[in-house]
């Protein structure tokens, strides 16, 4: 009787943490679908990209014992005088590149952690610049079966993210996952650098798939001695 008795209690306790977990996997589905696909919840879909925000001042010092002249000027983009886009490339088609990790080390050995890392890389947006990034083939980080995911390390207070005409807010140590579609806008219309860490993963498949090859472009030709 004794032992039937602690098998019921065994069941309940063991219903209960199904019945728990169910529930936070629910309400994680509803909030990755509720903009219908411009964005995703990353705790439902790359749950251990919380490692970024947990490391947040670790990587955030890293980046400012950077030289300003160990920025690339974004390829293909011109802007007026004094307004700039930059990156720092780390990982290219799955490769490491070994000139920029070891400015990186320590961020490296955190990013690496996150699983189907395609490309990452990090963005600097000047001051007070709207960039449009469109979904064409002159565009190195974009296919369509790779979703986007933008850790912010640091900006002002008012930097904005538009994909397919969904606008969001974003601030520092803020971590966000979308979608391509025609374009996307970002908005710095702070007075300080945006810093973004820049993630192409392969897409999960919960997300609709298509056929992608990710092909060298001529830009990142200097970097091929580099690459591991």
């Amino acid at each position: 009787m004794e032992i039937e008795y602690l098998y019921i209690i065994i069941f309940g306790i063991i219903l209960s943490i199904l019945q728990s977990n169910l529930t936070q996997i629910i309400i994680e589905y509803k909030e990755s679908m509720k903009y219908k696909n411009e964005f995703y919840s990353y705790k439902y879909f790359l749950p251990n990209a919380e490692i970024l925000k947990k490391n947040h001042s670790k990587i955030k010092k890293e980046i400012y014992n950077i030289n300003d002249q160990l920025w690339d000027n974004f390829p293909n983009y011109k802007s007026k005088k004094n307004k700039y886009w930059k990156l720092n490339l780390l990982i290219y088609n799955s490769k490491k590149i070994n000139k920029n990790i070891k400015l990186f080390n320590e961020t490296y050995i955190i990013i690496k952690k996150i699983k189907n890392i395609v490309n990452v890389y990090y963005s600097k947006i000047s001051p007070n610049t709207n960039i449009i990034i469109c979904n064409s083939k002159k565009n190195y980080f974009i296919s369509k079966n790779i979703i986007k995911l933008y850790y912010l390390v640091e900006c002002g207070n008012n930097f904005e993210i538009i994909v397919n005409k969904k606008s969001k807010k974003l601030k520092n140590n803020d971590i966000i996952i979308f979608d391509y579609y025609d374009n996307i806008i970002l908005k710095n219309n702070s007075k300080k650098d945006t810093i973004i860490i820049v993630f192409d993963i392969k897409k999960p498949l919960d997300i609709k798939r298509n056929n992608f090859k990710l092909s060298n472009k001529p830009y990142f030709k200097k970097y091929v001695d580099n690459i591991e």
